[in-house]
């Protein structure tokens, strides 16, 4: 949040199926919150990482970085968005985020899942 405050996004269901509420927290206090339909969070998701993209143009990741580790309801590849391209799909409850990957690079992957599959991830 602005001014190095400590904030941070918050998000909960609420009991109306579907719907959740979003809130930004400073020191415990709620400063503001909207609630919102739960198939839109791949949208507002999307729109995060992209602009975090953005942001780093440059950034190129060197090792291990820090992540956030999600556990989806379910996964999917689906046809690219322009030729060369497939797009990794991912499902979360009601709402899904795709990812658009390069054919060489999907190709890579699936190699390394492979060897995944076969001999376990190295530690």
């Amino acid at each position: 949040m602005s001014g190095g405050s400590g904030g941070k996004f918050m998000a909960k269901p609420l009991e109306q199926k579907g719907m959740m509420r979003v809130s930004i927290e400073d020191n415990g206090k709620e400063n503001a919150f909207c609630e919102m339909k739960t198939e839109e969070a791949g949208p507002i998701a999307a729109l995060l990482l992209k602009t975090a993209k953005d942001a780093n143009a440059n950034y190129a990741p060197t090792g291990r970085s820090n992540y956030s580790v999600l556990v989806p309801s379910g996964i999917n590849v689906a046809p690219g968005h322009k030729p060369g391209y497939h797009t990794l799909v991912f499902h979360f409850g009601d709402t899904t985020i795709g990812f658009a990957i390069p054919h060489q690079e999907l190709q890579t992957f699936g190699q390394r899942l492979m060897t995944l599959g076969a001999e376990g991830l190295a530690q």
